[in-house]
């Protein structure tokens, strides 16, 4: 029991943390290739297959709710994305 509630503590002291100081933690990355079909609906950014590029997009947790960003991908990250950063700060 007592291990129980040190492990609920410490998950909401994080929490706590991660809305005070403005960073997301990674959740789920995932990669929409619209050469094979993939297709995905974002709220704010539309239908990304009809964008004509690969996207990527990065599912992060604020503290407070799940948010998801999306990005250009790039296989060499260079006029893109390869891969969606561990922990992002927001601006």
């Amino acid at each position: 029991m007592r291990l129980i509630i040190i492990s609920l503590s410490l998950l909401l002291v994080l929490e706590v943390l991660l809305l005070l100081s403005g960073y997301r933690i990674l959740l789920k990355e995932e990669h929409i290739d619209i050469s094979k079909g993939v297709s995905r609906y974002l709220d704010d950014y539309g239908d990304l297959s009809k964008k004509g590029q690969d996207s990527l997009v990065c599912t992060y947790f604020n503290g407070r709710k799940v948010i998801e960003k999306m990005y250009w991908y790039s296989p060499a990250g260079i006029f893109g994305k390869e891969e969606c950063m561990v922990l992002y700060k927001v601006d």
